[in-house]
């Protein structure tokens, strides 16, 4: 289960972004408790009339536990009765703690937008061991998409709009450890939107490949968005998953009319 919230306004004395985010993900029946607190920061700069770059910066402090607790080891285990034997493994420490940084850039016109971005910029390391060594590895990301207006006249009544993104982590850009692809459309009609994705993950250690396709729904007013989207599984994995459940929720705060000093970035709100 994760827990995220995020707040990002523009302020014009910086002539950017700022924002914070803060993160907490459980796994493993609650074996695994990762927090993470970030503070962003983007930079925005006007090209042309047309074209404008946005120049980010994420400084992440994270938090991982370890409940050892609730950990099974082969030594407990009689072939007769089960999990009846105290483990001889030595545990190894509770928790990591570590300063993460992330950098990307994102290029936009009006109708088309594209980016990319690294991870884990300085590589922290995350062991729980003392006797192991285990970086966090680069992730980088590339991702591009536009806005096709069903109406020319009237743009806001209603658009699609193609996305693809991939991202991969560890290994070398020819033989990665790990990486994944999406490719999607959204299609908006008033203040309804719908969104279908396909993804696929592929893993380089275990040889692991999972497929999903992801539907998605949404909804936004001049004060709120609420979203829910339904990742279904079509790999072998779909006996073990079944599919996992998204609900988001934005609230739009009303701020005081003034002059737009910047070109806001016509991308899907979901």
């Amino acid at each position: 289960m994760t827990y995220a919230v995020s707040y990002d306004q523009h302020v014009d004395a910086f002539n950017g972004g700022l924002g914070i985010q803060v993160v907490n993900d459980q796994s493993g029946n609650q074996v695994f408790n990762n927090y993470y607190a970030s503070g962003l920061y983007s930079y925005n700069l006007p090209v042309n009339r047309k074209l404008s770059v946005r120049l980010g910066m994420q400084a992440t402090y994270i938090q991982k536990s370890i409940d050892w607790s609730k950990l099974t080891f082969g030594d407990m285990i009689d072939e007769r009765y089960g999990f009846i034997y105290q483990t001889n493994e030595t545990p190894g420490k509770d928790n990591v703690k570590m300063a993460d940084f992330s950098a990307g850039a994102l290029a936009f016109t009006k109708m088309f937008y594209g980016g990319i971005s690294v991870h884990h910029l300085t590589q922290p390391e995350e062991n729980f061991l003392s006797s192991d060594v285990t970086t966090l590895p680069r992730k980088y990301t590339a991702h591009a998409g536009f806005v096709i207006p069903l109406n020319k006249r009237f743009p806001k009544e209603g658009s699609i709009s193609p996305n693809f993104l991939y991202s991969q982590q560890g290994g070398t850009f020819a033989s990665p450890n790990a990486n994944k692809a999406f490719l999607g459309i959204y299609a908006t009609k008033g203040p309804i939107v719908g969104g279908l994705w396909f993804r696929t993950n592929n893993s380089a250690i275990n040889g692991l490949k999972q497929e999903s396709f992801v539907a998605l729904f949404g909804l936004h007013t001049d004060y709120m968005r609420f979203g829910y989207s339904y990742d279904l599984t079509i790999s072998k994995l779909t006996n073990n998953t079944g599919g996992s459940h998204e609900i988001s929720v934005a609230l739009l705060f009303d701020c005081k009319p003034k002059r737009v000093k910047f070109r806001y970035i016509n991308c899907p709100k979901f």
